[in-house]
């Protein structure tokens, strides 16, 4: 079943950071890149938006489309810029998802830097989750602490929140945290109705 989705992504100076080898960029791109492609081998008809939180001009975003090929140029040439706006990024995604027609609406976001104004910024996160959207949040390196405060607060069941420290294997990690939120897009119906027969049948 198709699906729709956006991806906010961190592209501050601070992600050029090492702590998170080979650093917090090239990972987020990374595992960017293996969603982008394992939604599209899963539902060719699904589509994905792309949102960095520092935008050199507003409206810097790419809104969810099915062509590849723009999703990659987008992605790889978004440079890091110091001005950020995360609540504007929030805006933007929302606004790209509530119109659409699809029943089901995506939202990934990475955070790796610094949260100014926190509270405010948790506020509209649960706002976001009261309108039904899945919501995926990865908060590592700087937003680690942002991160932790997200889950404790939270009593969405469509919001789940992962931190993740340097230690760890950052892409294994958040592409199964990502997979989650679709995973029942992935379900073969035909093996569901034939286990569904089974269990009446005993």
């Amino acid at each position: 079943m198709p699906h729709i989705a956006t991806v906010i992504f961190d592209n501050t100076l601070n992600s050029q950071n090492q702590d998170y080898l080979p650093s917090r960029y090239v990972l987020q791109k990374e595992v960017i890149d293996t969603l982008i492609t394992n939604t599209f081998e899963s539902d060719a008809q699904s589509l994905i938006g792309l949102i960095p939180i520092a935008q050199m001009d507003n409206n810097d975003i790419l809104t969810p489309t099915l062509v590849r090929s723009y999703l990659s140029t987008f992605l790889h040439q978004r440079d890091l810029y110091h001005t950020l706006n995360h609540n504007l990024a929030l805006y933007q995604a929302e606004q790209s998802l509530e119109s659409s027609e699809f029943s089901e609406k995506i939202v990934f976001m990475i955070f790796g830097s610094p949260i100014p104004d926190s509270d405010q910024f948790m506020v509209n996160i649960y706002g976001l989750a009261t309108k039904g959207f899945t919501i995926r949040v990865v908060c590592f390196a700087d937003a680690y602490e942002f991160g932790t405060y997200l889950r404790q607060g939270s009593s969405f069941d469509n919001l789940n929140v992962l931190t993740i420290h340097p230690d760890e294997d950052f892409s294994s990690k958040v592409l199964d945290f990502f997979a989650d939120a679709s995973g029942h897009h992935y379900v073969d119906q035909d093996l569901e109705e034939a286990i569904r027969r089974s269990m009446v049948e005993k």
